[in-house]
C-alpha cells in the first residue's frame, strides 16, 4: 500500500524565459535581467540550476 521514500529533485530553469518577448524589446529586457543577476555568468548558473 505504501511506496518507498525516494529523493526527488525538482527545479525550474529559464529555458523559455524570452520566448514571448518582442524582438524590439529583447535587447533592453535582456540587459536588465543580466544586471539583476549581476552578470551573464550568474544568469546562466541560475538558468542551468548550478550551485554557486
Amino acid at each position: 500500500m505504501f511506496h518507498a521514500k525516494s529523493l526527488v529533485t525538482c527545479y525550474a530553469g529559464f529555458t523559455h524565459f524570452f520566448d514571448e518577448v518582442g524582438r524590439k524589446d529583447l535587447f533592453s529586457l535582456r540587459n536588465e535581467i543580466y544586471s539583476y543577476f549581476r552578470g551573464r555568468s550568474n544568469f546562466y548558473r541560475y538558468s542551468n540550476a548550478e550551485n554557486g
